[in-house]
């Protein structure tokens, strides 16, 4: 049992069952399609089924092969039942992409007063204390309202699927820095400063974004990816080129999201050069991509990070070439 600021957060058992119910009953009066565990004609004898069935969802022992193991907690505050979470740390493959590591829901009568992000905190905590890394939570793209939970709490849309019933689904994804029993949310990106070589002058390949900044290409790390490996396809799907990373170049800048200024955004630079290829934007991502030299490109940066970042490549390619 686990209780936090007045909150219970505990395995099912039968003296909570009563209260569950309850919700439960509430949640088919509203046909609450979101969270309906418990069928109207099971209600009866759930008090008799239900701790059979929950022990199997811990141990996986008398369910079907694709069944992952499930462990899951009831929030209480004074007795009443708030909601639940559903805990998946080890499953894996298709079933990860539409079902996630965490399924989350509260009472429908209840909805709107923040326990949704304190439930999550609780899962999060409790996956990252099982090293589960990044963690995955699905979400119908109609239901808003937990899109936009599951944004507060530092998740970040990471791809776009089907369920069983061809409905849309985005899979969120949360990745962490662990700082003793602190679980900070982080989001990490992952580029390069990416130059050629024209005539013995050195060009580097600055791209422009939508709101008129200037840098270089980056972009989230996605599923089980290494930093470099991101590096490597964002230069691909932003300008166009295949390029190679030059050992011993590595920069990083950290900084806190403005729309979410509890999540600590870190960017990885790498140095990368390419030969003899044509520069294409992305035309869905940056609004242009041009080679410029280094006064030229020093001059169009905004920001003092890119400025720095560009200086230190320039004198790592002019000391080491």
């Amino acid at each position: 049992m686990s209780k936090k600021d007045g909150f219970v957060f505990t395995e099912p058992k039968r003296r909570y069952y009563t209260e569950f119910l309850r919700a439960c009953r509430e949640a088919i009066e509203k046909n609450d399609g979101e969270w309906l565990p418990v069928k109207k004609e099971n209600l009866s004898s759930f008090r008799f089924r239900g701790p059979g069935l929950y022990k199997r969802m811990k141990t996986g022992n008398g369910l079907p092969e694709d069944f992952p193991v499930t462990y899951t907690y009831w929030c209480f505050k004074s007795g009443k039942f708030i909601g639940e979470c559903q805990l998946r740390p080890f499953i894996s493959g298709e079933a990860l992409k539409t079902t996630g590591h965490i399924g989350y829901s509260v009472r429908p009568s209840l909805r709107g007063n923040g326990y949704g992000q304190m439930i999550l905190a609780f899962a999060i905590k409790k996956l990252a204390e099982l090293d589960v890394y990044p963690i995955l939570a699905c979400c119908h793209k109609e239901n808003t309202v937990s899109l936009h939970c599951l944004s507060k709490a530092g998740f970040r849309r990471a791809g776009e699927y089907k369920d069983a019933d061809g409905r849309p689904l985005y899979e969120c994804e949360f990745r962490y820095e662990k700082n003793g029993d602190e679980i900070r949310p982080c989001e990490i990106s992952c580029g390069a400063v990416v130059y050629t070589v024209i005539n013995g002058g050195i060009k580097y390949a600055v791209i422009r974004s939508f709101t008129g900044d200037c840098g270089f290409p980056k972009g989230h790390i996605e599923g089980s990816e290494s930093e470099k490996q991101t590096a490597l396809r964002e230069i691909k799907e932003e300008i166009g080129v295949d390029a190679e990373l030059l050992d011993g170049f590595y920069e990083q800048t950290a900084f806190y999201l403005p729309r979410k200024r509890n999540v600590l955004k870190r960017v990885t630079y790498f140095l990368a050069r390419y030969e003899n290829q044509k520069l294409v934007a992305q035309q869905a991502e940056i609004a242009d991509v041009r080679l410029m030299d280094y006064d030229q490109a020093m001059s169009v940066m905004r920001h003092a990070d890119s400025k720095s970042l560009l200086y230190k490549a320039n004198e790592y390619i002019t000391e080491n070439m």
